[in-house]
């Protein structure tokens, strides 16, 4: 099975990217089902773009208790 993009550089991407629900899974070590768990319980925000939903990458580290990278989101002390 090859291991996305997403995945592999989720890490490095800032807050506001966004992930499919796949990529949720397997970054979040939780079922497709929890994954919309968390959705209905208001604990991730799904964005729909067409037929796909995403959740922003932010969101996903809140969720596995990951802090944010503020230097990927332009926040870092100058």
């Amino acid at each position: 099975m090859k291991i996305s993009t997403t995945v592999q550089q989720f890490d490095h991407m800032p807050d506001e990217a966004l992930a499919d629900i796949r990529d949720a899974v397997t970054i979040a070590r939780r079922s497709r089902a929890s994954i919309y768990r968390h959705f209905k319980a208001g604990d991730l925000t799904p964005i729909k773009i067409g037929n796909s939903t995403r959740i922003r990458v932010g969101e996903l580290r809140r969720l596995i208790g990951m802090p944010p990278n503020p230097a990927l989101n332009g926040e870092a002390s100058k």
